[in-house]
């Protein structure tokens, strides 16, 4: 018999122990019905179909690894204290480790947890691994699974009888088991955490009645437990609201809580339209006393873009424009590299450049080395690469808009996509003379629809409108005025190079809704590595050097427009930092903003090294360096 997700289609073969998409199922499906009546022959029914893989695959290698650990109560009480302590278990009895088969690798001086099917069959284990951390008397924990497919299913399987309709879902193992310990319900634990919920266990989870749903107390956890609610059905699901006072349920009982009342205070999911102040007062609470958190993920490569953005966050839309040929593409890989390196989940639609070639520019970004010449490194960073939370849609043109939302869809459920990057809005358009305004403001307002609802950021390349050497604003995005009133922000790589080969490029924000603070960061681009922030500069030249080019620019501006004339403002304020304030004609309330700390400035030399996409004379299309 095959179960099925009823959302997703993954499914489950328990004749043949297989599993795979819902793509597979149906070939296989088409498969029985060709040979009829032989079906009736002993073979398995999903052997010879692609996208369908064996359910207990890496077995083997778990129970090597668990053959040659020790049960805790079988160590001596020194070294048992010492593990117990080393890796913060003490809370714990031996009673409930050992009902968990939790053992311990001596030789490697690890703590073996083991991951169960749900018919109770060994099929990977967590291998924690205690590092001393330097210049500290702590320690650092490392995890990893003897086989890939731990990371696809749930941990307490072993402690769950077919008879059970209530299960607690939690973010660790040593959580399962603190609830196992003082309130005697069974409980599961997710292998990754927040990150996401193995599309391979929902299956397994449909026959629970009652989900109750208990994460750690911050505003992160607090945002994915409502998500995976959502995915498990809301209707059954129960929640711990964060506070103060209900604490993971580790923590919880290391700091003596009574977990069986935080338990009674679960509060069940209500209807998505309709929400009182009561329900909100702990969130509101949580983004006053997180606003760090709240401002969102930080930029590590691009400092100066979380002085003017504050941060990255989920559940709004940004659009980003720039000349042809300007280097857009280049930009936004690393800019989205860079949020994907500090563990955003990242999807790229590239519509107008084939994956391998952003993934070839997106890896030499990663390993800020050309690796053209360092071929005999290229496995040892594609090793790295891999471990990123990276995915690619696979279209390329022209594209439906109803093809490309069922696919972010998939993604946003399946691999719980936090950025979505689409480039860009008129490729994915294709050549359309009539209603092209229409189709596009359907489009953004699709996206927009998605940002929200789905609480996922997506960011749209757009190309400009045909302006001949002039700076670029917000008018001068392609379309009508839909794409940047429902933009949460607004990114202009403005290139002055064709009015001033000095002026070089920036990144200009000319949107913030989160705080309205506007502003630019000066790019200066490294061919041999495709990325705009590779290279630091002395500050006190690039304090001149950043004076100079607003000179230029406004020079610039003064020969063109009399009556639009370019003021740059120099202060200090109490600190004695520098600064330059800039009107833009387009946006003339431009907040003041910090030089100090951007290592980026223009340079107009090497700017032929961008991606950008042309045609020849047979209107083909090339990709070019």
């Amino acid at each position: 018999m095959a179960r099925q997700h009823p959302t997703e289609g993954h499914f489950q073969c328990d004749e043949c122990q297989q599993h795979g998409t819902w793509t597979a199922l149906k070939l296989n499906l088409e498969n029985m019905r060709n040979i009829k009546r032989q079906a009736r022959l002993d073979f398995p029914c999903m052997s010879e179909v692609q996208g369908a893989a064996f359910l207990k695959q890496g077995a083997t290698e778990a129970n090597r690894s668990l053959d040659v650990g020790i049960p805790l109560d079988q160590l001596e009480q020194s070294e048992q204290e010492l593990v117990l302590e080393k890796f913060e278990c003490e809370n714990l009895s031996l009673s409930t480790l050992n009902s968990y088969n939790v053992k311990y690798h001596s030789e490697d001086q690890a703590l073996l947890l083991p991951y169960y099917l749900a018919d109770r069959t060994l099929i990977s284990a967590k291998k924690l691994t205690c590092f001393p951390k330097e210049d500290s008397n702590s320690c650092s924990i490392e995890q990893e699974f003897t086989s890939l497919s731990g990371k696809c299913h749930l941990f307490g399987w072993n402690q769950i009888s077919t008879s059970d309709d209530y299960i607690i879902l939690t973010t660790s193992e040593f959580d399962a088991m603190a609830i196992t310990e003082t309130t005697k319900k069974k409980a599961l634990a997710l292998p990754m955490g927040i990150s996401s919920i193995p599309i391979e266990s929902l299956p397994d989870l449909e026959r629970f009645k009652k989900i109750l749903l208990w994460f750690e107390n911050d505003l992160l956890s607090w945002k994915a437990a409502k998500h995976f609610a959502q995915k498990l059905n809301g209707s059954r699901c129960y929640i711990i609201r964060p506070s103060l006072e209900t604490p993971g349920p580790y923590r919880a009982l290391q700091q003596g809580l009574s977990l069986k009342n935080i338990i009674k205070n679960a509060h069940q999911i209500k209807h998505e339209s309709i929400v009182s102040y009561s329900a909100m007062k702990n969130e509101v609470y949580s983004e006053l006393a997180n606003l760090e958190m709240v401002a969102g993920t930080e930029w590590k490569r691009y400092l100066p873009l979380n002085k003017i953005l504050k941060g990255h966050r989920p559940g709004e839309m940004t659009v980003f424009t720039g000349p042809t040929g300007s280097g857009k593409t280049t930009f936004m890989s690393e800019y989205s590299l860079d949020l994907c390196e500090s563990g955003v989940r990242t999807l790229w639609g590239s519509f107008e450049i084939p994956n391998v070639k952003l993934a070839k520019v997106m890896l030499t970004q990663f390993a800020k080395k050309n690796l053209s010449t360092h071929l005999d490194e290229f496995d040892l960073w594609s090793k790295k690469f891999e471990h990123l939370p990276l995915f690619f849609m696979t279209f390329h043109g022209h594209q439906s808009i109803q093809s490309v939302l069922d696919a972010m869809t998939h993604a946003v459920y399946v691999h719980d996509i936090e950025h979505i990057v689409v480039d860009n809005l008129q490729f994915m358009m294709g050549a359309m003379d009539k209603e092209k305004f229409f189709m596009q403001d359907r489009i953004i307002s699709s996206f927009r629809n998605f940002a929200t609802t789905k609480n996922c950021h997506i960011t749209v390349v757009i190309h400009p409108r045909k302006e001949k050497e002039e700076e670029l604003c917000t008018a001068s995005v392609f379309g009508s005025a839909k794409a940047t009133q429902e933009a949460d922000n607004i990114l202009i790589l403005q290139d002055r190079r064709n009015t001033n080969p000095q002026a070089g490029k920036y990144i200009q924000v000319v949107k913030n809704r989160f705080d309205g603070d506007l502003g630019k960061m000066l790019l200066k681009f490294d061919k041999d590595i495709y990325t705009f922030s590779g290279k630091k500069l002395d500050t006190d030249r690039l304090k001149k050097q950043t004076h100079h080019q607003d000179n230029l620019v406004q020079n610039t501006e003064i020969e063109k427009h009399d009556d639009q004339s370019r003021r740059t403002l120099h202060s200090q304020n109490e600190n004695g930092s520098e600064h330059w304030e800039a009107d833009f004609p387009s946006d003339p309330e431009v907040k003041r903003f910090d030089y100090d700390t951007v290592n980026q400035a223009g340079d107009s030399a090497e700017a032929g090294d961008m991606m950008e996409l042309s045609e020849d004379d047979d209107t083909k299309e090339r990709l070019s360096y």
